[in-house]
């Protein structure tokens, strides 16, 4: 089959894995106390703390939609998915 590529092995090296597992436990313990240690800004109050979490969350989510896209879109047409091709046959056959 073309373009098959076995399983990962648990005996291949898990380095990168290892490493950003690292880096994300890190951030996920630092970000809380970064957020209660923040000053309070006098107009808003508080409430402001909330954008430190939601605005990055939202930019992450913006880029992952994107890297997303970018990759699923090249993906999607050099292996046509066998369910792709009789949705168009069913489109061709109603336009007659």
């Amino acid at each position: 089959m073309p373009g098959y590529h076995p399983p990962v092995s648990s005996s291949q090296n898990n380095a990168p894995f290892a490493v950003l597992l690292a880096v994300s436990t890190v951030g996920f313990l630092a970000v809380p106390y970064l957020i209660v240690s923040a000053p309070i800004e006098p107009t808003m109050g508080i409430i402001q703390k909330i954008f430190y979490f939601h605005v990055p969350i939202a930019w992450l989510l913006l880029l992952s939609t994107i890297v997303c896209a970018a990759v699923a879109r090249p993906m999607r047409l050099r292996y046509p998915s066998p369910y792709q091709r009789l949705a168009l046959q069913q489109l061709s056959w109603r336009r007659c």
